[in-house]
């Protein structure tokens, strides 16, 4: 026998405030999952805005970063020094190879005294000034090639360096 049966009973309460009570009930839990199925909608919702910040904010970077790269890469082809035929062998350390390339005894110069630098474009080694390779490296430092480093760079040590000086262009 039930709460609200016994109350009949005992005629504490009648069947209309039975319907209520019972009808109160029903409305305090239809309303609570009500709530908690607001508050989950809610937190989806919350979280589909969240991953869709995190993409746009994603797909910005590599727009800016693709613009950085074809910005650098007009520069590359605007201010590229016609590379001339030459006799003299370049040695260059590229994707951890060594590569050997005849420059102009002219380029050459430049390049071992940092005048001229290499910049990557594609597959291919294009030669820029340095200002102009500096400006590119700003834009898109894998672009260009790091310059040859004196001893000291590579050591640290000033008297081995001093015993021990290794030239920037290295003629093997």
């Amino acid at each position: 026998m039930s709460l609200s049966d016994q109350l009949k009973k005992l005629g504490l309460a009648d069947a209309k405030t039975v319907r209520k009570a019972e009808h109160a009930k029903r409305q305090a839990r239809v309303q609570g999952e009500d709530e908690q199925l607001r508050k989950r909608l809610e937190e989806q919702r919350q979280a589909q805005l969240d991953k869709q910040r995190e993409r746009q904010a994603q797909q910005a970077q590599e727009r800016e970063t693709h613009e950085r790269w074809a910005s650098a890469r007009q520069m590359i082809l605007a201010h590229a020094v016609p590379q001339q035929a030459g006799e003299i062998a370049y040695h260059a350390v590229i994707d951890h190879k060594i590569r050997k390339l005849w420059l102009h005894p002219q380029q050459h110069e430049d390049l071992c005294s940092g005048r001229l630098r290499w910049a990557k474009l594609d597959d291919q080694l294009v030669l820029l000034d340095a200002k102009d390779a500096d400006r590119v490296a700003a834009k898109c430092p894998e672009m260009i090639l790091a310059p040859a480093g004196n001893a000291t760079e590579l050591t640290g040590d000033p008297v081995y360096d001093e015993r021990f000086k290794i030239p920037d262009d290295l003629m093997w």
